[in-house]
């Protein structure tokens, strides 16, 4: 155990960028060790996910990984799965060249779209339900009408396998993500190619877009994620800093965070307008291959190769308070809880003490805990 020291303030200031750039990576709340399967899909609400096993999923509740339910039914590897938006109906896409709905409460299969020549390799719902987007091994696209089970659109573009696919918001739009290095953006309605994204220079193999439809993201195996202007189809920014494959992209309901999850292990969090790195989130031993948020869009849900599914804070109250509201003593306090972390001590600090006092000032409960859970600061009783 070390005690804090006095330090000239100059020194703490110049060093205090390392516990800010410290405070960015964030360990697991909670991690849950799989018992098999690959993780393609989590609830709207990520209480439940999806795990494949080559023609057959299993629903399985995420804090337990108790098995609910087993869906049989196709005679091929299963390559994509999408829950609705309401969490009552799954979607799975097949190399058996079928694509099939079904009952999350019974099981049951729902129904069953055909007509298919090649591998389904992406499936996914619009948000009011009653749309369905299927990419395929050969990169066409084809809409379905859930309710009358028909075709309402086919979308031909793309020279590569498609990857992701993603509506927006309103359903008005699709975006599709290649294995041509391009993601395109469709009109639903008439099936006309809006615009293509351009400027990765390998396979998109994930997409999203904001909660307003306004900008698209993109994750590609060049290891880059791209914001994108969907009215230009000019790219705003490029997120940099990974070592991997960008498996899987989000934007959180809330608007405020894009989450990008890497074959690096790595997931990190981004601000969307500036394209700041915000969080890095740092557990997986392997890479990850889908990100998930919570509703309330505090919490992001992680599945990796590594058999793992981590659960993170990602509230931006910590970074926010240390960029606005931080004193001199506290950043003095937090300076020398850095030091003894690095060293692998804690810094110890006794109730009566006056470093308890300022301690005690970080008056957001949050704040306070995250930063004496992260930096192992040691309250003596």
């Amino acid at each position: 155990m070390i005690t804090s020291t006095t330090v000239d303030m100059g020194t703490i200031k110049r060093t205090f960028f390392a516990v800010a750039t410290f405070m960015k990576t964030r360990a697991p709340l909670k991690t849950l060790t799989i018992k098999k399967g690959i993780v393609k899909a989590f609830s709207p609400d990520a209480s439940v996910f999806v795990r494949v096993f080559g023609s057959s999923i299993l629903l399985v509740e995420r804090e337990t990984d108790k098995e609910r339910m087993v869906f049989h039914g196709h005679t091929d590897e299963i390559q994509s799965v999408a829950f609705s938006s309401d969490g009552k109906t799954i979607a799975t896409g097949s190399e058996d060249l079928t694509v099939k709905l079904w009952d999350v409460a019974s099981g049951k299969e729902r129904g069953t779209f055909i007509g298919y020549t090649v591998p389904i390799t992406t499936v996914a719902f619009s948000s009011d339900g009653k749309k369905l987007v299927a990419g395929c091994s050969d990169g066409t696209v084809t809409l379905w009408d859930i309710e009358t089970h028909k075709t309402s659109q086919t979308l031909k573009g793309h020279t590569g396998k498609v990857f992701s696919a993603a509506f927006s918001s309103q359903g008005e739009q699709v975006i599709t993500g290649s294995d041509d290095t391009t993601a395109k953006i469709w009109d639903t309605q008439t099936g006309t190619e809006l615009t293509t994204l351009r400027g990765h220079t390998k396979s998109v193999v994930s997409v999203a877009f904001n909660t307003d439809g306004k900008k698209a993201i993109t994750g590609s195996q060049d290891m880059t994620a791209k914001i994108w202007s969907c009215d230009s189809g000019k790219e705003i920014t490029t997120l940099r800093g990974r070592t991997g494959s960008i498996e899987s992209v989000l934007a959180t309901p809330d608007g405020k965070k894009i989450a990008t999850g890497s074959d690096d292990t790595t997931a990190r969090i981004w601000d969307p307008e500036t394209g700041e790195e915000l969080e890095i989130l740092q557990g997986h031993t392997k890479g990850i291959t889908l990100v998930a948020s919570s509703l309330d869009s505090e919490k992001l849900y992680t599945a990796g190769r590594d058999f793992t599914i981590r659960q993170w804070n990602i509230s931006l109250k910590p970074a926010e308070w240390l960029k606005h509201a931080v004193t001199d003593p506290q950043i003095k306090l937090l300076t020398d809880a850095y030091k003894a972390k690095i060293l692998g001590k804690s810094l110890e600090i006794q109730p009566d003490s006056e470093n308890y006092k300022i301690l005690m000032g970080i008056e957001d409960d949050e704040v306070r805990t995250f930063l004496i859970i992260s930096l192992s600061i040691l309250i003596k009783n």
